[in-house]
């Protein structure tokens, strides 16, 4: 009774066999690999094993064709055959290294870089006490003003301007001196707070080695105040 079944196992073997030799001639792996696995099952014939990895490898399913090719390797006893399979074993895992290097997913960009906002902070400190001073100015320069307008109606036909209305002078003075440091103070201020609020919109605060840099200087000179902003991406 059991050489009736070996016999038959060994018949299925026979077809599973040839059908799958058929399917790899027509490129069919994956079919192939069922029929060689199925045939293998009934028969445990270890050259079935190596036609396994075969149409492994072809469907490009190196990890279980790397298994068949092992288990047939398990049963290979010529020195000369095994030096042949261990290279060809070598050669399909550095065949997956490679597939499995070139699809695997790219690494996600690291994250910006977190700002505390106190660039932020600061440039609109710097920009509202700018503003403020000019602000500042404005009065004191109006101030002043009205004290010069004041002073000219006096200083009419003889009255001497030159004494008498020293208060008035010295007041109309310190009013246009302080016009003057308000305006200046106030206008450095103001942009040195835009130039920092610019330089912290185009990442001056990221900090990191290949984040966006950006830096920003203020000049002033007898013909006014200019800023400069240098941004590098």
């Amino acid at each position: 009774m059991d050489v009736e079944r070996d016999s038959a196992d060994d018949e299925e073997a026979r077809m599973h066999f040839d059908l799958g030799r058929r399917y790899y001639d027509t490129g069919r792996f994956a079919e192939a690999a069922a029929e060689f696995r199925e045939a293998y099952r009934l028969s445990q014939r270890p050259p079935l094993l190596y036609n396994l990895f075969l149409a492994l490898r072809e469907d490009g399913d190196f990890d279980g064709a790397i298994e068949a090719l092992e288990l047939y390797l398990q049963t290979v006893t010529d020195p000369d055959e095994r030096i042949r399979i261990e290279a060809r074993l070598a050669s399909v895992r550095r065949a997956r290294d490679r597939m499995q290097l070139a699809t695997a997913p790219a690494a996600p960009p690291p994250p910006a870089p977190a700002r505390d906002g106190t660039l932020t902070a600061l440039g609109i400190t710097l920009a509202s006490v700018g503003g403020a001073l000019l602000l500042g100015s404005a009065v004191t320069g109006a101030l002043a003003l009205d004290r010069n307008a004041t002073l000219d109606s006096m200083c009419t036909g003889s009255v001497d301007c030159d004494s008498g209305f020293e208060s008035i002078q010295s007041e109309g003075f310190t009013l246009a001196v302080t016009t003057d440091v308000l305006w200046i103070t106030g206008a450095v201020a103001l942009a040195s707070g835009l130039v920092t609020l610019l330089a912290d919109a185009l990442g001056g605060g990221g900090g990191g080695e290949d984040s966006p840099a950006a830096r920003a200087a203020l000049g002033c000179s007898g013909d006014g105040c200019g800023v400069v902003v240098e941004a590098r991406y």
